[in-house]
């Protein structure tokens, strides 16, 4: 949290949170190179502890003791309760994974249905509005598997419903409207 006021002051705060963050990272580099650590391994946070500790009272850090005070707190940096755990290294180099292939005559479940997906766009429409070469694809790849004949067999009965309700309408004389049929459509997909 900022502390400052001003527009200024909080600039000058921000820069200071900035070099600190800087400082201390250079401190960790150098701890632990010269003790021969992973960079990874030292924690920040428990850095910012250390150094807080130490530099509590300003006259308890004397210019002359600089050089014995920063090595201590490289030493404490680096003691192994203040690293993070080592990470196990990877017997493979990460790589992109490649597609399994199939063996000819195999197929996952997604190939099956993928098909029958791919005629969603023809299946939501009227039998009138499909010219014949579609309707002959329908046919073609929904009457080979199992499921594409169940799909084809709801399809043909939504038709069928379609014409019962036009056939009502055209005998009793009275339109059905179009909202009911597309309701009863709506009902029968459910």
């Amino acid at each position: 949290m900022l502390r400052s006021r001003s527009p200024d002051m909080v600039r000058q705060e921000i820069y200071g949170y900035l070099l600190s963050h800087r400082a201390l990272s250079a401190l960790i580099c150098k701890a632990a190179t010269e003790a021969g650590i992973d960079l990874d391994r030292v924690k920040f946070k428990r850095t910012v502890r250390i150094v807080r500790r130490q530099a509590v009272d300003p006259a308890a850090f004397p210019p002359e003791h600089r050089d014995c005070i920063l090595a201590k707190v490289m030493a404490d940096i680096t003691r192994k309760k203040n690293l993070n755990p080592r990470r196990r290294h990877r017997t493979f180099p990460r790589v992109v994974k490649r597609a399994r292939q199939l063996l000819p005559g195999q197929e996952t479940e997604r190939h099956r249905h993928a098909a029958c997906y791919s005629l969603r766009g023809l299946l939501v429409r009227n039998l009138e509005h499909l010219t014949a070469a579609r309707f002959a694809k329908i046919m073609d790849i929904l009457g080979g598997s199992r499921d594409g004949q169940e799909i084809l067999a709801a399809w043909i009965g939504k038709e069928k419903l379609r014409d019962a309700l036009s056939l009502r309408a055209r005998i009793t004389g009275s339109a059905s409207p179009e909202r009911a049929v597309r309701d009863r459509l709506f009902r029968f997909y459910d």
